[in-house]
């Protein structure tokens, strides 16, 4: 089953499987394009990211369905955390 934020965030992205590292790391990793590129070479970011070529200067690519999940992981723990503090 394909989730909601998946299905928005390809409607955000124009139907698009994979976007650019640099058009998403400040909105949802809260980072800038370079320091991204620097994770993604370390692989420390919390969605994998790729090249589709071997060339330096090719683009590093997230698919949306790894951002997605991503996203809903971190609902769910913020959801459950705010069960225990209420509690």
């Amino acid at each position: 089953m394909t989730s909601p934020t998946l299905w928005m965030l390809m409607a955000q992205f124009n139907g698009q499987a994979t976007v650019t590292l640099e058009s998403i790391c400040n909105q949802y990793f809260g980072m800038s394009s370079q320091k991204a590129s620097v994770s993604a070479q370390k692989c420390t970011l919390p969605v994998p990211a790729f090249r589709l070529s071997s060339s330096q200067k090719s683009p590093w690519l997230v698919h949306l369905s790894d951002l997605a999940l991503h996203i809903d992981k971190c609902r769910e723990l913020a959801s459950k955390e705010n069960i225990h503090r209420a509690a």
